[in-house]
């Protein structure tokens, strides 16, 4: 007769067979009847955690221990394995504390329980206790020293604990007491790359791959390594390798995009990386570095929506940072602030990113928040120069310029080549009158990115102000029309030196303009040359000097600056084509200019631009005024607002005939009065010798200096600045008090009615 005892012993014999069913039924056999027979019920929950049938396999071990519970058995050393393997269940299915509590009651039962002391570590390792999983991995090892699971698992702890030398050595053991463990020689390489050893790295790496060639993962891992060294070539070799095995392999495919991308290959880089995310849509690091090839090659949007989908699935303070600044160099300021407040929520000492919200502040016109973000920037780290940089800006903007010269200065003090800090340093030096330093940091400008373009690479040397001794100079424009006009005076300064020539370069609107004005033999004006920069087709010259350093090739001061005027002169024919088209239109006749142009592709120039310009229906109040002829002298898209003028101030508009600034040049000429936003217009008004009222935003430029009514630059000029930032109404009101002042003297001064 079968008794209960020969089907168990024939289940554990099929059980370690690894014949599954079989075993199964016999166990079941045993326990239909004895329900509660302790070692079927161990056996079976074994048998089940084997096969993954977790639940289950812990269901019938609990039910093992609590039968020996009801047997009344006294607790035994034997007994221990129950509680060692229903930890084993509950730790797989996540049960983390009940884990612990098994593991514990096991190495009561047997104090010398090793594998309970190595299953406790690995859960206090899932736990994020490392520190508490090397000590149970430790006596694991004092219990059974020739224990390699152990050693490769106190390997992991000492890495997370960032103990990379004692993590070596503890896979070494590992691998001293198991040679074939692939994996334990895998940890090995990775804390061994992790201490910068990457060529014992890839050694241990390759010695994996031997083991377990088909193993994908040790292939990216060894081509990871290799990468690192610049390996790439053979980095590349190794992830293909890894797709040939597994063409779905996400980690595979995100590596061999890194490569490619080291290598240059944006396409193949890019095509990866979309090939991982499409596999893994949760993979956070692959959506991160799409992103950033999508923001350098320029396509913002969808850069945006990658770092979005990285950011949903994990809160990357990278992704925020980078996200932050496409969002901010995008004038995307609402988006980057909030992009900027998230990151300072995880990390609250980020100085950077104080800083970068500081930017975004500043762009919002929130200047007390801005300077708030940038000292918590500073007060975080003290010598991150670009928070000093952008700290001055905020300060020079509000005109508190003594603050902002002291922050730039100690920017370029951190960082000696900070190329915009010098450069803004000079704007700051300028407009407080000290031209001695100010001009040698203006000479900072032709290192800035958006100047570079305009350098001319020629052969010949700048001059900088010693004699010319019959030598022909080229005097060439470099930025805007405005700055030619205003600069190009200095031409007669420089044929008081005798030249043998001079050949000026300007901007082909002004070819007329100042072709009229400089109507001498020793001045050749030409138009900016086609074959620029080089300027392959202009007249030989000995020298050349662009025209915003003829300043300092003068060494002029406050004292010495060449404010003569006019010294543009509009054409007599075409002055006289205009005086006949107004005829007997009454006087007073005053020019408008509202608003500025717009260089689009000057993110700067279209912010400042942003800050001068005004709309038409901003100067109503002006056409309360009596007696006054207005004339529009806008151009650009802001013009169409004079077809639907406001209420009271209706400006004539014959622009339409303008083509040349020497048409305009003709028809200021018969004007009594130019009022415009600091614009190219007011420079050739101003230079004609007519008198402009200037409109200046509160951060005025720094030719106008500060505080000052009037200019040195132009004698006939009149500034109106603004008393706060955005503030157009008490500038305008006082303008409008000017200006009716100034019509009624106008009209008293007419000595016969009619008389124009």
């Amino acid at each position: 007769m079968t008794t209960a005892a020969d089907t168990l012993q024939r289940a554990l014999q099929c059980h370690q067979a690894a014949q599954w069913g079989e075993a199964e039924r016999l166990y079941q056999d045993v326990l239909a009847t004895s329900p509660a027979n302790i070692d079927a019920l161990h056996l079976l929950g074994l048998l089940e955690l084997q096969n993954g049938r977790v639940e289950e396999g812990a269901g019938h071990i609990a039910a093992a221990i609590a039968a020996l519970a009801q047997a009344g058995l006294a607790p035994a050393p034997a007994h221990a394995a129950l509680h060692l393997n229903l930890g084993n269940a509950r730790q797989a299915t996540g049960q983390l504390d009940q884990a612990i509590a098994s593991y514990q009651q096991a190495i009561r039962l047997d104090p010398a329980c090793a594998a309970a002391y190595s299953n406790l570590g690995n859960v206090l390792q899932q736990q994020g206790d490392p520190s508490g999983a090397v000590t149970s991995y430790q006596v694991a090892l004092q219990i059974t020293p020739n224990y390699p699971e152990a050693h490769f698992n106190l390997g992991n702890a000492y890495e997370a604990l960032g103990q990379h030398d004692a993590a070596i050595a503890a896979y070494r053991e590992a691998l001293r007491l198991r040679p074939s463990y692939a994996q334990a020689y895998n940890n090995l390489a990775h804390a061994l790359q992790s201490a910068g050893r990457l060529e014992e790295a890839v050694a241990a790496y390759e010695i994996a791959v031997r083991i377990a060639p088909a193993a994908p993962e040790l292939l990216v891992n060894l081509g990871s390594a290799l990468r690192g060294l610049g390996r790439l070539d053979e980095a590349v070799a190794r992830y293909q390798r890894a797709l040939a095995l597994d063409p779905d392999n996400p980690q595979a495919h995100y590596n061999l995009a890194n490569a490619r991308l080291a290598q240059g290959d944006r396409a193949a880089a890019r095509a990866g990386y979309e090939h991982a995310v499409a596999l893994k849509p949760d993979y956070a690091a692959a959506h991160f570095n799409l992103a950033n090839l999508l923001k350098d090659a320029g396509e913002g949007d969808l850069a945006i929506a990658s770092y979005r989908r990285a950011l949903a699935i994990a809160p990357l303070p990278a992704a925020l940072f980078n996200l932050a600044n496409l969002l901010q160099d995008r004038q995307e300021l609402d988006g980057a602030v909030a992009t900027w407040q998230h990151l300072l929520a995880l990390e609250p000492d980020h100085a950077e990113a104080h800083a970068g919200l500081g930017n975004a502040l500043h762009a919002l016109g929130r200047m007390d928040d801005a300077l708030a973000a940038f000292r918590r920037a500073l007060a975080l780290k003290p010598s991150l120069a670009e928070a000093h940089y952008n700290l001055a800006n905020t300060l020079q903007d509000l005109g508190r310029i003594p603050e902002a010269l002291g922050h730039y200065a100690r920017a370029v003090e951190l960082q000696p080549n900070y190329v915009e800090a010098h450069w803004n340093r000079s704007m700051a030096l300028l407009v407080t009158g000290d031209f001695a330093t100010g001009w040698p940091e203006y000479e900072w400008r032709w290192q800035r990115a958006y100047s570079q373009p305009l350098r001319r690479p020629f052969d010949q040397p700048v001059w900088r102000g010693e004699p010319l001794d019959g030598k022909r100079i080229l005097l060439h424009a470099e930025q805007g029309l405005g700055d030619t006009l205003q600069f190009c005076r200095y031409t007669s300064l420089v044929a008081a030196r005798r030249p043998a020539g001079i050949v000026l370069e300007v901007p082909m609107p002004l070819l007329d303009l100042l072709r009229d004005s400089f109507a001498d033999p020793l001045v050749q004006v030409v138009p900016l040359d086609p074959g620029f920069p080089r300027g392959d087709s202009l007249p030989g010259f000995d020298v050349h000097c662009p025209l915003m350093s003829l300043p300092l090739a003068f060494g002029t001061t406050l004292d010495t600056i060449p404010g003569t005027t006019p010294y543009l002169r509009a054409d007599p024919a075409k002055a006289a084509l205009w005086r006949e088209r107004l005829g007997d239109a009454p006087r007073p006749r005053v020019g408008l200019v509202w608003a500025g142009g717009i260089r689009a592709n000057n993110p700067e120039a279209v912010a400042t631009d942003r800050r001068r310009s005004l709309a038409l229906a901003q100067l109503a109040p002006l056409g309360a005024i009596p007696g006054i002829a207005w004339y529009s002298l806008q151009k650009g898209a802001p013009a169409v607002q004079a077809a639907e003028p406001p209420p009271g101030l209706a400006p004539r508009d014959l622009m339409d005939a303008v083509e040349t600034f020497a048409d305009t040049a003709a028809l200021i000429a018969q004007l009594d009065l130019v009022i415009s936003v600091d614009t190219s217009v007011a420079h050739l008004a101003a230079g004609l010798g007519k008198p402009v009222w200037l409109l200046s935003r509160f951060d005025g430029c720094w030719r106008w200096l500060l505080e000052r009514p009037d200019s040195p630059w132009y004698p006939g000029l009149r500034i109106y600045r603004q008393p706060a930032p955005g503030d157009w109404r008490p500038t305008l009101e006082h303008l409008q008090r000017d200006l009716a002042a100034w019509a009624i003297a106008f009209k008293a001064a007419q000595p016969h009615e009619g008389r124009h």
